[in-house]
């Protein structure tokens, strides 16, 4: 009896040690490469990729933009008002 528990001791102390001698080696070890960080990585640059390549083409064959005239200055525009306000007062004036 006395050598089944000893045997039985001497199993767990041995299994306790392996034990511990896996979590000191794990420690030290440097971290494996994370493949999954790396996928999507690299997903996210393909992405990157393709919208600079659909932007690129889109410029390619994009039209040329329709003339539109530049708009008056502020002071066109305020003159304008003035003598639009000016000329209806005279207008109601000669009424």
């Amino acid at each position: 009896m006395v050598t089944v528990l000893g045997a039985i001791g001497s199993a767990v102390a041995l299994a306790f040690l392996i034990a511990l001698f896996r979590c000191a080696y794990r420690y030290k070890s440097p971290p494996k490469r994370d493949r999954i960080a790396e996928d999507i990585e690299r997903h996210n640059l393909r992405r990157e990729m393709e919208a600079l390549e659909r932007n690129r083409l889109a410029r390619l064959h994009e039209p040329v933009p329709l003339y539109s005239p530049q708009p008056p200055s502020y002071a066109e525009a305020v003159g304008r008002e003035i003598q639009t306000e000016h000329d209806s007062s005279r207008d109601r004036a000669s009424n």
